[in-house]
């Protein structure tokens, strides 16, 4: 019993040494109230042992709590990690998909140059020897990407170089220096690549590979520890294209510098 306790039953204690000296009826109501107290008293006494371990549950509630945060801590770091993994593999397919729809209009372009007068007179020609491959841009083109999607990327960037040699102003040339770029950066050769996809925007301003350019060229510069240079690269793709993909995506890749 605490000490508050046995304050309390002090006065009780006294009844009882004192209760032979009550007479009768009055004894007897004396000697009932004491058990009533001492029931009082036990009940006073297990609401302080509730007390207590009420409060040693709480610790123990607050100790989990503590715990649960820190596990809702280390799985966020864990989810943003994963969510990184995510979008390096989402650029993956976004490329993919942007070479695909680039061999989808190649392929386009060639059915329109198979379907010319030029094309048809040079087919049915007996008198004179059909053209030779490669004085067409198409052919070409269309080889040096066969040996990019192969994992050919020396030969890809010949096949890339002869096109712009032979047909700088084709409507290809942009985006076989753009291949040419992206040749050197699956060889890792990322100073090579930076150049390319620079002197890509610098000689075709309106081409359709600019903003794929910004990207990449902020990629090699990132993969050269240049963060300075890759922050502007990625700024000014998101100025200029802000609605594009790749500023999306240059958006992500400018958060983790």
């Amino acid at each position: 019993m605490t000490t508050d306790g046995m304050r309390r039953a002090a006065p009780s204690l006294l009844l009882v040494m004192a209760l032979p000296l009550v007479p009768g009826c009055y004894g007897k109501r004396i000697a009932a109230l004491e058990v009533r107290t001492a029931r009082v008293e036990d009940r006073l006494n297990g609401l302080e042992k509730s007390q207590q371990e009420i409060a040693a549950d709480v610790a123990a509630l607050r100790r989990k709590v503590g715990e649960q945060v820190e596990l809702v801590r280390a799985g966020k770091a864990t989810t943003e990690a994963h969510l990184r993994e995510v979008d390096r593999g989402l650029q993956v397919l976004a490329q993919r998909v942007d070479e695909s729809g680039d061999l989808y209009r190649d392929l386009k372009d060639a059915l329109k140059y198979a379907a010319t007068p030029v094309a048809v007179a040079a087919a049915d020609s007996a008198a004179s020897p059909a053209p030779a491959a490669t004085s067409s841009p198409r052919t070409l083109y269309d080889a040096a990407y066969q040996d990019l999607t192969r994992g050919n990327h020396g030969l890809a960037i010949m096949g890339f170089q002869e096109v712009l040699t032979k047909f700088p102003d084709s409507e290809l040339a942009d985006n076989a220096l753009y291949w040419i770029g992206e040749s050197y950066y699956a060889q890792k050769d990322f100073k090579q690549a930076a150049e390319q996809f620079q002197k890509t925007i610098d000689t075709y301003p309106k081409g359709d590979k600019v903003p794929a350019a910004w990207l990449k060229l902020g990629l090699c510069r990132q993969q050269q520890g240049d963060k300075t240079g890759a922050r502007a690269a990625y700024a000014t793709l998101m100025e200029k294209y802000p609605d594009s993909e790749e500023a999306r995506l240059a958006k992500t890749k400018q958060q983790e510098l």
